[in-house]
């Protein structure tokens, strides 16, 4: 393979991979709604915890 080959390959790879960095995120995260079962609304950490997950 040639240097300009290989240089529009490897473009195009960063470019692929940027793209989905960027996208998968977003469908990861789809405001899925967690429910913890073990930890009750009462407790004084709830919030906290809900920020985090």
């Amino acid at each position: 393979m040639n240097k300009k080959t290989f240089r529009n390959a490897a473009i195009s790879t960063m470019a692929v991979s940027a793209t989905v960095a960027a996208v998968a995120p977003a469908a990861v995260s789809a405001d899925n709604q967690v429910d913890f079962v073990d930890i009750d609304q009462s407790n004084t950490h709830y919030e906290s915890i809900m920020a985090l997950a």
